[in-house]
């Protein structure tokens, strides 16, 4: 999927109806009353049709969020010494990886998938293969982000926190997605399953902010992001088996945990 290409045209698209509406896109950047552009879409005028104007409103909710709310943690991420590229088992189509020389702290860059398949087919250098490292800040705004992957003309890079550790990676899929997610389905995105008003199932790596907003409860935000990093922080350690906690007024039950990965949680409103 040529998700460049995608953002290129969106962010265009959207950039034109902001000039059109208050005058320019540093207006929005600077001085953005968001409930007022809202407004404006909901009136779906000639010029915007309903699933546009829902596009938008999606990207005017982006400066809700951070790069630190949908990262990918190191936890997750599989870093690949350069020498052993070659040799590594790809099982993903579309996935970025760190490349590293002596330490996986050493980032030297990234591989796509697709080019570790062509690997056994050349014989030059794998660096040649490797994509620039780049960092963004845990702090940076999402819609910020977007504009920065567009005028980098890359779709990954690596997160640091405040003391420039690295902490995770994004990439524009994710964040496209998070566009996507937000005006296609109009309710819980994919990772979460209802059962009634007090209870969900969820995937260990949905974000908490997330599901606080859109279940309008108060799990606690600080520190671990995902669902999976909440109940590690709490028990100061990975669980090997199924167990279940209270966190607050909240019952969390792990309901499938493979390879020291928290994959399923059952969660209960308490009071």
């Amino acid at each position: 999927t040529n998700y460049l290409g995608w953002l290129s045209r969106i962010l265009n698209f959207f950039s034109s109806w902001i000039t059109g509406v208050k005058g320019g896109e540093n207006y929005f950047a600077q001085n953005l009353n968001r409930d007022e552009l809202k407004s404006v879409l909901d009136k779906k005028t000639e010029q915007v049709d309903e699933e546009e104007a829902e596009a938008m409103k999606s990207l005017l909710d982006l400066r809700d969020l951070t790069v630190q709310d949908i990262l990918i943690p190191n936890d997750e991420v599989i870093s690949i010494n350069i020498d052993e590229l070659r040799m590594f088992n790809n099982e993903e189509r579309n996935r970025f990886y760190p490349v590293y020389k002596e330490s996986e702290d050493q980032i030297i860059g990234f591989i796509h998938s697709k080019e570790i398949e062509q690997l056994a087919e050349f014989k030059s250098d794998v660096e040649d293969f490797l994509i620039e490292s780049y960092y963004v800040p845990e702090s940076t705004q999402l819609f910020a982000q977007l504009k920065n992957f567009q005028k980098n003309g890359t779709e990954v890079a690596l997160v640091v926190d405040e003391y420039g550790e690295v902490t995770g990676l994004i990439t524009l899929e994710d964040l496209i997605e998070q566009i996507i997610g937000q005006f296609n389905e109009g309710d819980l995105k994919e990772g979460f399953e209802i059962i009634d008003d007090i209870s969900l199932i969820a995937e260990g790596s949905v974000i908490v902010r997330e599901l606080n907003k859109k279940m309008d409860w108060d799990l606690p935000e600080e520190g671990a992001k995902t669902l999976s990093g909440l109940i590690i922080n709490h028990l100061d350690q990975i669980p090997k088996n199924n167990i279940c906690i209270e966190i607050q007024s909240f019952k969390l039950e792990t309901t499938k945990i493979e390879d020291n990965k928290i994959l399923e949680v059952r969660i209960t409103k308490i009071s």
